[in-house]
């Protein structure tokens, strides 16, 4: 399967092979531009906030981070896990869009997305490779949570909360996305 999405910056993000939520076993090519702060101004060349839809996705985020959190005091390890993934997956999709991955570039499916933000966190050396590898493993902790008829440790549970933020802090700090999760005047 070959997947290829324009970028803004005259750059191309080009997955070929077939996508899976492991590592590709070489590297593949991604010429995005290098993250920035996540506004209108740098991400569209509009003078504002940041765009809707990636503040949208800041706030399903940090929304998802505090559900996971009152699952594990709430004694639901499976639900935990399972909003703790939700808030990674965001984050990472909000970060693809301020790298210049257009809306509709975005990949469709979450083991192309954890694909994608893997190739790029880790080959553009923002993100450090384990922190980038938290997201396919919390995606595998996540798919047994929901689909399996066993109730997950809590520990393990309480281990992928912390992990999600891990990552969903360190994305936003690295993204400028920390400022995109609060609502604006706009968003009323």
């Amino acid at each position: 399967m070959s997947r290829t999405g324009r970028v803004r910056h005259g750059g191309e993000l080009t997955i070929t092979g077939k996508l899976s939520h492991r590592a590709p076993a070489s590297p593949q090519r991604c010429d995005l531009a290098p993250p920035r702060a996540c506004t209108q101004n740098s991400w569209m060349g509009i003078e504002g906030n940041s765009s809707p839809f990636v503040r949208n996705l800041a706030r399903k985020s940090q929304r998802a981070m505090r559900s996971a959190r009152l699952g594990l005091e709430d004694g639901d390890p499976d639900g935990a896990i399972s909003r703790a993934y939700f808030a990674m997956f965001n984050i990472a999709r909000a970060a693809l869009l301020c790298a210049g991955v257009p809306e509709e570039g975005l990949p469709s499916d979450h083991k192309e997305l954890i694909a994608a933000f893997r190739q790029y966190a880790v080959q553009s050396g923002q993100i450090d490779r384990d922190l980038a590898g938290a997201l396919n493993k919390t995606e595998d902790l996540r798919l047994q949570a929901d689909y399996a008829g066993t109730v997950i440790d809590p520990r393990f549970a309480a281990d992928a909360v912390r992990r999600a933020e891990t990552f969903v802090k360190t994305i936003e700090r690295t993204f400028a996305l920390h400022a995109a999760a609060k609502p604006t005047d706009a968003d009323a």
